[in-house]
């Protein structure tokens, strides 16, 4: 018999700050399926800090996202079939200066069975909002607890 010490769902994460839900902006891009970003990549690439703010070039975060998820939807509709696909994007980084960055995106069951798409950095894990919880969890197991990650 297991039981259960914690269970983190993709609600939790989403409440928390750790993904943030952007699948209004991409259901009407056409995407399908909920989309989430992870903290990291919100926070770099679609969230714009005051000395990129350009009002000239109307660098919105609404504009940074619509550019993210446009890349990552095109390279769905080159290999539509893959759950795992990395794609490039190109972010202004300094004023006057952009760069081209690649990302990770990740369809996967949530806790509803419904499949999501996780669009992180390439260097993040699957969920990372859930290493903090396991790493906790991992030092109750060893005291004789069962750790079960939905």
């Amino acid at each position: 018999m297991s039981i259960v010490l914690y269970q983190y769902t993709l609600s939790d994460a989403i409440r928390d700050g750790a993904l943030i839900d952007v699948s209004k902006t991409a259901v009407r891009m056409g995407v399908l399926m909920p989309v989430v970003l992870t903290e990291a990549v919100w926070q770099q690439y679609v969230e714009v800090s005051d000395f990129l703010g350009d009002a000239e070039e109307r660098l919105t975060p609404e504009n940074r996202l619509w550019d993210l998820l446009g890349m990552y939807r095109l390279a769905a509709m080159k290999d539509p079939k893959e759950d795992r696909l990395e794609f490039e994007t190109l972010v202004k980084t300094q004023p006057g200066q952009s760069s081209c960055v690649v990302l990770k995106a990740v369809i996967s069951p949530s806790e509803t069975a419904i499949p999501i798409i996780t669009i992180m950095t390439p260097d993040e894990n699957l969920i990372p909002c859930f290493e903090k919880v396991k790493k906790n969890a991992d030092a109750k197991q060893q005291k004789g607890a069962i750790w079960n990650k939905t």
